[in-house]
């Protein structure tokens, strides 16, 4: 899985995004499996997010706009 980029200082670790990513590619809301994995540190205070692909359903849904897509449409 590749790594999801995203601005550490506005995700609030929701799982917003997990849950759009189940939603669009199999149709429920399942984060077993979705594309997106949010692994949260909490001693850190900071979520990582992964990813397999580049979609960007991710980008329409996330509060604080921590997911955006760059002007080459990567996330």
């Amino acid at each position: 899985m590749r790594r999801l980029i995203k601005d550490e200082s506005k995700c609030i670790g929701c799982g917003a995004c997990v849950e759009k990513c189940s939603s669009a590619y199999f149709k429920e809301n399942n984060e077993n499996k979705s594309r997106i994995r949010v692994e949260k540190f909490e001693d850190r205070n900071w979520n990582r997010l992964t990813i397999c692909t580049q979609c960007g359903v991710c980008t329409e849904i996330c509060p604080t706009m921590a997911l955006v897509k760059d002007i080459k449409g990567v996330v």
